[in-house]
């Protein structure tokens, strides 16, 4: 794989997301879903973002929430949550999870817009 996009969930993902889900065991309509990463957008300091390949193939997602630390004014957490792999996607699972560091930071600085 010689490149990953990591951006905003859109509605336009839906049926991909759902089919995403399904695999994972989590029967959804994806008719509900545009409304759901609305909602989760809406929510300061949340965001949903999905990763696609090179030829647009959604390849997961994940919902990534910010939050205040108690240690430090200048400190934002970050939290990951609900990370989804395509299957089809499988062959590709893992590549530059160790290379891409600050991911999370990455994450923290898109879901700030």
């Amino acid at each position: 794989m010689d490149s990953l996009k990591i951006r905003p969930a859109a509605s336009g993902d839906a049926a991909t997301l759902g089919r995403l889900l399904e695999q994972l065991g989590y029967p959804t309509n994806a008719a509900h879903i545009p409304e759901r990463i609305e909602k989760l957008h809406a929510r300061p300091g949340t965001t949903v973002l999905v990763a696609e390949d090179e030829h647009g193939e959604l390849l997961g997602v994940v919902t990534v929430h910010l939050f205040q630390t108690m240690h430090a004014d200048e400190h934002t957490g970050v939290r990951l949550t609900k990370i989804f792999v395509n299957r089809s996607g499988a062959a590709k699972r893992g590549e530059g999870r160790s290379s891409r560091k600050g991911g999370a930071k990455d994450a923290r600085n898109r879901s700030r817009g």
